[in-house]
């Protein structure tokens, strides 16, 4: 069979050595796929989980095989472009770990994450048998699918409650408001058993990539119910930054494992350092925004001294930013003391969608836009949107990352009501 060479790691030709010593390590990988549910052909695609590399084989009736040769365990995605026009069978996704072994994933092709979908989510994942890193992760996600469970119910009532936010009733409001902080406490259960596995296998692949998606904000963005939400099971990176603290404990204690590379902890050094300047104390970070007119200025102009900011970030193409706008307004509404900014990552290209929008939803507070790619949103680690960053009156960072109800529940504890 022949691979598809994007990635040289898992492009490489597979070799096996002969040998009589039946102890030896395997020297090369056979990743072979099995599935039920699909039929005809399309495509299935390895991703390297960090660097977005890729390597591909096409699939036959739910049937392909991938062979090569992996140095160190990397954790991967794999993913399909299937047969049918349906866009839900041509993303279908799930992880495992890739090292040198004989590796077997099978299941039913029509459970599988379609990873674009954020409401049909289904706990359910491909069985992945062969090597020791899957053994481990197997056991994680064994671990958290309790937890999981709980949460993604919890979470699908808060992202699509019977009732829209501005019509609910204050008992109705009130009960969202519980069930936001029942998922939280749910979310610390995650982290906690993700904290265990972070200390029992420091020295193994996963120990480190438990801590990377911890603090690179730049990690995979669809694994997650837009961060902070429920597809914990899959991977734990969500937009709850973990403290400097924390983060300076897990890098120390992989650095006492010696079985990382200095680039491996070089990196998460440089990432740990992006996340303390956006923690909760955090100095406000100033940037340059464009008004609808088209003129420049800092992002500090219209923040005033004295009074809480709310800075949401936004665009006229996502649909989730727009469906949250009715409840922005009432909370706009309901707190006078609290000034409202947005920032929409339109860019220059979609300026006209960008003005039709802010008339169309009728939205009064001040508007500015940046381009996708600004340095003021990699500064605030802005890689998902809806996302709201909180400013204190002081100008320091009271929390980014935030959405749905746990502005709620902010607001609530800020202002006593």
């Amino acid at each position: 069979m022949k691979l598809n060479r994007i990635c040289p790691f898992l492009g490489a030709i597979a070799f096996f050595l002969l040998s009589c010593n039946s102890s030896k390590k395997e020297t090369s990988f056979k990743l072979t796929g099995n599935f039920t549910g699909i039929k005809g052909e399309g495509y299935a695609i390895l991703q390297d989980y960090e660097t977005y590399e890729e390597d591909t084989v096409p699939f036959i009736d739910g049937k392909f095989e991938f062979i090569g040769k992996q140095d160190q365990p990397k954790l991967c995605r794999l993913y399909f472009i299937g047969p049918n026009d349906s866009l839900a069978d041509q993303f279908k996704s799930d992880l495992l770990y890739i090292e040198n072994a004989t590796i077997t994933c099978s299941g039913n092709y029509k459970d599988l994450m379609f990873y674009l979908d954020n409401k049909d989510f289904s706990l359910k994942r491909m069985s992945v048998q062969g090597g020791e890193m899957n053994k481990i992760y197997n056991s994680f996600l064994d671990d958290t699918r309790p937890i999981v469970s709980q949460a993604v119910e919890v979470t699908n009532k808060l992202e699509y409650p019977e009732v829209a936010v501005e019509n609910m009733s204050a008992s109705q409001y009130n009960e969202m408001l519980q069930m936001q902080a029942q998922l939280d406490s749910l979310l610390l259960q995650r982290d906690l058993v993700k904290e265990a596995y972070i200390q029992r296998y420091a020295d193994t692949e996963l120990g480190y990539d438990f801590v990377l998606a911890s603090i690179a904000m730049d990690y995979h963005y669809e694994e997650w119910f837009d961060e902070s939400r429920a597809h914990g099971n899959r991977y734990p990176e969500d937009f709850a930054i973990p403290s400097s603290e924390k983060i300076e404990s897990w890098i120390s204690l992989l650095e006492e494992q010696k079985t990382y590379t200095p680039e491996q902890i070089g990196k998460l050094k440089t990432l740990a350092k992006r996340c303390k300047q956006v923690e909760p104390g955090a100095p406000f970070i100033d940037g340059m925004v464009y008004s609808t007119d088209g003129d420049s200025l800092l992002l500090s102009t219209p923040i005033k001294e004295g009074r809480y900011t709310l800075i949401d970030c936004w665009a006229s193409w996502c649909h989730p930013c727009r469906a949250s706008i009715p409840h922005l307004k009432q909370l706009k509404d309901k707190y006078k003391d609290l000034d409202v900014i947005g920032i929409s990552l339109d860019g220059s290209a979609m300026k006209k969608q960008w003005l039709k929008a802010i008339d169309a939803e009728g939205m009064t507070w001040p508007q500015y836009m940046v381009e996708y790619n600004s340095e003021l949103l990699k500064a605030y680690n802005i890689l998902a949107i809806p996302n709201i960053i909180l400013i204190t009156p002081d100008k320091k960072i009271y929390k980014t990352g935030i959405r749905g109800f746990d502005l709620d529940l902010i607001l609530t504890r800020i202002y006593g009501y």
